[in-house]
C-alpha cells in the first residue's frame, strides 16, 4: 500500500510536473505567436496609418487643385487637358489608392479577424481543452487526492483498528499466556499439593508405621523389661528371700545363741561377780584357802577361760555374722540400686518413647492438619482450576469470537482495500489515457499552431512583400504627386496671378459699373 502510495505520490507529481512544464511551453509558445501577431499587425496598422496619411494628403492636395480649379475660371486648353489627364489620373490613383486601401484595410480586417479568430478559436480551444483537459485532471487529481487521503485515512484507521486489535490480540495472547502460566502454576502447585500430600501421606504412613514399629518395640522392649524385671525381681526376690531366710535363720540361731550365750554370760556374770566378791574377800584376806575352794576356783578360771574363748568365739561368730549381714544388706543396697537404676532407665526409656510418641502424635496431628489444609487448598485450587478454567473458556470463546469478527473485519477492510485500490489503478489508468490523450491533443495543438504560424508567417510574408510593393507604387505615386503637386503650385501662382489679374478687373468694371449707374 505504501509503495502504491508513494508511486501514486511520485506519478501525481511527475504529470503536475509535465503539466506545469506542458502549460508554461504552451502559454510561452502562445505568448510569443501572439507578441509575433501582434508585431505585425503593428507594422500592418503603421503602414495602413502611413497610407491613409498619404490618401489624407493626397486627398487634401487633390481638394485644394480642386479648390483652385473651382476659382479659376479660365485654363489654357493644354492645361486644362493636363489638368484633366491629372484629375482622371489622380482620380485612377484615389480609385487606386481606395482600392488598395480597401484591400488592405479588407487584407488588415481579414488578416486580423482571421488571426483573431485563428488566435482566439486557437487560444479558445487549446484554451478551453486544455483548462478543460487541466480542470478534469485537477478534478482528477483532486478526487484521487481526496480519495488517498480517505485511503490514507482508511490506512489510518486500518491501520491503528489493525495495532488496536493486534495489541488486544498481544494481550489476549499475554492474559492467555499469563493464564497458562496461572494454570501451569496452578498445576504445578496442585501437583506439588498432590505430591505433598503423596508424601504427606507416605511420611503419615511411615510415622504410623514407624510408630507402629516404635509401640511395637516399646511394647517388646517394656514386655521384655517387665519380662527381665520380673525375672530379675523373682530370682532377686528368691534370692533374697532365701538369703533373708538363711540369715534370719543364721540370725534366730544366732539370737538364741546369743540368747544362750547372754544367759551364760549372765551366768558367768554372777559366777563373776561371785569370784569378785570372793577374790574381794580374798583380798582382804578374810578368804578361807581350801582345797575344795581352790578347786572351785580352779575349775571357775577354767571356765572362765573357757567361756572367755567361747565368749570371743562367739563374738567372732557375729563379727562374721554381723559381716555377712552388712554384705547381704549391701548386695541388697546394690541390688535395690541396680533395680531402680534399671526402673529409672526404664523409666527414662519409656518418658522418651512417650515423648517420642507425643511427638510423633503432634506431628502426626500436624500431618493431619497440613493434610486438612491441603486438601482444603487443593479443594480451593481446584475450586479456583475450575472458575478459570471456565473463566479462560469464556475468554477464549470471546477471543476466538473477536478473531473472528476481527478477521472479518480484516477480510472486509482487505477487499474494500483491493477494490479501492483497483478503482485508483483503473483510474490512475485514465488518467495516464486521458494525461496521454492530453498529451496528444497539445501535440495536435501545438503541431496545428505551428502550421498556422507557419501559414501566419506565410501570409504575413505575402503582405509584407504587397505592402513593399504597394510602399514602391506609393513611392512613386508620391513622386508623381510631388510632381504635380509643383505643377499644381505653379499652376496655382499662375492662377493665383490670374485670379488677382481678373479681382482687379472685375473690381475695375464694378467701379465703372457703379459710376455708369
Amino acid at each position: 500500500m505504501s509503495n502504491i502510495l508513494e508511486e501514486n505520490k511520485n506519478l501525481s507529481s511527475e504529470l503536475n510536473e509535465l503539466l506545469s512544464s506542458r502549460e508554461t511551453s504552451i502559454l510561452r509558445k502562445q505568448d510569443d505567436m501572439v507578441d509575433n501577431l501582434r508585431q505585425q499587425i503593428s507594422s500592418l496598422l503603421l503602414e495602413k496609418e502611413q497610407v491613409t496619411t498619404l490618401w489624407q494628403e493626397s486627398v487634401a492636395s487633390l481638394g485644394e487643385f480642386r479648390g483652385v480649379q473651382s476659382c479659376t475660371e479660365f485654363v489654357p486648353k493644354i492645361d486644362s487637358e493636363q489638368m484633366k489627364n491629372y484629375e482622371q489620373k489622380i482620380e485612377e490613383l484615389e480609385t487606386r489608392l481606395q482600392i488598395v486601401q480597401k484591400q488592405l484595410e479588407d487584407e488588415q480586417q481579414r488578416t486580423r479577424t482571421e488571426a483573431h479568430d485563428k488566435k482566439r478559436a486557437a487560444n479558445i480551444e487549446t484554451e478551453s481543452e486544455a483548462m478543460q483537459i487541466i480542470k478534469n485532471l485537477e478534478e482528477e487529481i483532486l478526487t484521487l487526492q481526496n480519495r488517498l487521503l480517505q485511503m490514507e485515512k482508511s490506512k489510518v484507521q486500518v491501520e491503528k483498528s489493525l495495532k488496536s486489535k493486534d495489541q488486544y490480540i498481544q494481550k489476549i495472547l499475554m492474559k492467555n499466556k499469563e493464564s497458562e502460566d496461572k494454570v501451569r502454576e496452578a498445576v504445578q502447585i496442585v501437583e506439588a499439593a498432590l505430591l505433598e500430600k503423596d508424601a504427606a501421606l507416605f511420611r503419615e504412613k511411615e510415622t504410623r508405621e514407624q510408630i507402629q514399629k516404635i509401640n511395637q518395640d516399646i511394647d517388646d522392649i517394656v514386655r521384655d523389661t517387665e519380662n527381665k524385671i520380673r525375672i530379675e525381681v523373682a530370682t532377686v526376690t528368691v534370692a533374697c528371700d532365701k538369703k533373708c531366710q538363711e540369715l534370719g535363720d543364721t540370725l534366730r540361731t544366732a539370737q538364741e545363741e546369743l540368747k544362750m550365750k547372754s544367759l551364760e554370760i549372765e551366768k558367768y556374770q554372777t559366777k563373776c561377780e561371785l569370784f569378785e566378791s570372793e577374790l574381794d574377800k580374798f583380798r582382804k584376806g578374810n578368804y578361807d584357802f581350801s582345797d575344795s575352794n581352790a578347786s572351785k576356783l580352779l575349775i571357775l578360771e577354767k571356765n572362765l577361760e573357757s567361756t572367755f574363748q567361747k565368749l570371743l568365739l562367739s563374738e567372732k561368730h557375729n563379727i562374721q555374722l554381723s559381716s555377712e549381714k552388712e554384705t547381704v544388706k549391701r548386695d541388697m543396697e546394690q541390688l535395690a540400686e541396680h533395680y531402680e537404676r534399671t526402673l529409672k532407665a526404664k523409666e527414662i526409656e519409656i518418658l522418651t518413647l512417650d515423648s517420642k510418641i507425643k511427638m510423633l502424635e503432634t506431628r502426626l496431628d500436624e500431618a493431619q492438619l497440613g493434610r486438612s489444609g491441603l486438601e482444603k487448598k487443593l479443594q480451593q485450587v481446584a475450586e479456583e482450576r475450575v472458575k478459570f478454567e471456565e473463566e479462560l473458556k469464556t475468554e477464549r470463546d470471546e477471543r476466538n469470537r473477536q478473531e473472528k469478527s476481527s478477521s472479518e473485519r480484516i477480510k472486509e477492510l482487505t477487499r474494500d482495500y483491493d477494490g479501492k485500490i483497483n478503482e485508483l489503478e483503473l483510474k490512475l489508468k485514465s488518467r495516464d489515457e486521458i494525461h496521454n490523450k492530453w498529451v496528444t491533443e497539445t501535440k495536435c495543438i501545438i503541431d496545428n499552431l505551428e502550421k498556422l504560424v507557419i501559414s501566419l508567417k506565410r501570409e504575413v510574408h505575402v503582405l509584407r512583400k504587397e505592402n513593399k510593393r504597394l510602399e514602391n507604387e506609393l513611392k512613386n505615386y508620391k513622386e508623381k504627386y510631388g510632381k504635380c503637386k509643383e505643377y499644381l503650385q505653379i499652376i496655382s501662382r499662375d492662377v493665383n496671378n490670374v485670379t488677382c489679374i481678373s479681382m482687379d478687373r472685375k473690381n475695375e468694371i464694378l467701379n465703372e459699373n457703379l459710376v455708369n449707374r
